[in-house]
């Protein structure tokens, strides 16, 4: 299976996504299912829903995950429950490898609520090289969940 690498992370990035668009653009192009409203659907979910909560790569990878299981599971009950349990694999996983799914923590303490904060981590490249590792590790955790 292809994973996802941070060049093409980067180039998520400079086209403007926000990291929860990133992984799941990068998902769904993956698994060839349209993209056309992925970009507007996570669009608020980035800088950890702009306030450095839960991290835009998670929220990303979660909604990507609700989707391929629907893709198994008809039934709304067994597929929110197919759901609950995939979405705790990827959170063990995820938080195994960077300890913690907050944008906060794995950001160096940033909110993102001041325009001046966030003009200040894009100065220190959070942008180019905290995140990126954060949305290529999502991503690929999601795709080795649902292999072709």
């Amino acid at each position: 299976m292809a994973e996802i690498d941070k060049d093409r992370v980067i180039q998520l990035f400079a086209a403007g996504y926000n990291c929860a668009q990133c992984v799941f653009l990068s998902v769904l192009e993956r698994k060839g299912i349209a993209v056309e409203y992925a970009g507007g659907i996570t669009a608020g979910f980035g800088m950890g829903m702009t306030n450095g909560a839960t991290c835009g790569a998670v929220s990303g990878a979660i909604m990507a995950i609700g989707l391929l299981e629907k893709f198994q599971h008809e039934q709304v009950a067994e597929h929110k429950e197919a759901t609950y349990a995939a979405v705790r694999t990827f959170l063990a996983r995820f938080e195994g490898e960077f300890g913690s799914t907050r944008c906060q923590d794995l950001t160096g303490g940033h909110t993102w609520q001041d325009p001046a904060e966030r003009q200040e981590a894009r100065d220190a490249g959070v942008f180019q090289e905290v995140c990126p590792p954060l949305v290529a590790t999502a991503v690929n955790i999601v795709l080795n969940m649902y292999p072709d």
